[in-house]
């Protein structure tokens, strides 16, 4: 009877073993997909949904301190890789994304937020705090890139939105980050912090334009024609 005892023991201590480590497997597999959905596979960086969320867990963790977002765009990735293939492609990003980790201090974040832009998030840290960074960042554009042997140029954008000046919430912060790109690329600049005067779309255009249309609808305009004349 002992013996026996002591054999079902034994085998439900190997059940038990054989379980837990089958748990371990399943929680290791579990975090390794997380990780994977919110990390991106070329640089090793937070992904878009990963700055997305830790953006707005700043903003409720603290919602009246200042906060930073940066969208850097780069320019002639597309170029590159259509003419050196992606693979070479991938390797530019990673070397422009461990050169962004290296520029920003401790507590910021960098992520990929997309195929060829990157975002920064700076928590406390107001627009005046940001210009020597963002010098830095478009400093590090000035030299080409070595990958394989080949010096390859990129160029770069950059945009910046600050909470709580210009949003509340994440996806109006980003959005507003991506506006002022457009504003620096539009008048030939390399940098710009948003300004809701300069925001092409803003409601109140939209707005605008649907009123517009009905005037035109309703004749509701009056035209004036004034002839310049060539005097000479």
């Amino acid at each position: 009877t002992d013996k026996v005892e002591v054999n079902q023991s034994d085998e439900i201590g190997r059940l038990g073993e054989t379980f837990n480590q089958m748990m371990d497997g399943i929680a290791e597999r579990e975090a390794r997909i997380e990780h994977q959905s919110l990390h991106d596979a070329a640089t090793g960086l937070a992904n878009r949904a990963l700055f997305e969320r830790s953006l707005g867990e700043f903003i409720v963790k603290a919602p009246a301190d200042p906060l930073t977002v940066l969208l850097i765009e780069l320019g002639r990735v597309s170029e590159i890789n259509y003419t050196l293939g992606h693979e070479t492609g991938e390797d530019l990003i990673r070397v422009i994304g461990e050169r962004l980790s290296s520029m920003v201090k401790q507590g910021d974040m960098v992520a990929r937020h997309s195929s060829t832009m990157f975002s920064v998030l700076m928590p406390g840290a107001a627009a005046d705090d940001v210009q020597p960074i963002v010098d830095r960042i478009l400093k590090s554009f000035e030299d080409p890139v070595p990958i394989s042997g080949i010096q390859l140029d990129v160029t770069a954008a950059i945009g910046e939105a600050c909470h709580p000046d210009h949003g509340s919430d994440a996806k109006t912060l980003l959005q507003r980050a991506d506006t002022a790109i457009y504003e620096a690329k539009a008048s030939s600049r390399l940098f710009a912090t948003y300004d809701p005067e300069a925001d092409p779309h803003k409601p109140e255009r939209l707005t605008m334009m649907g009123e517009l249309r009905k005037g035109l609808d309703r004749g509701e305009f009056q035209f004036y024609y004034q002839p310049k004349v060539d005097i000479a």
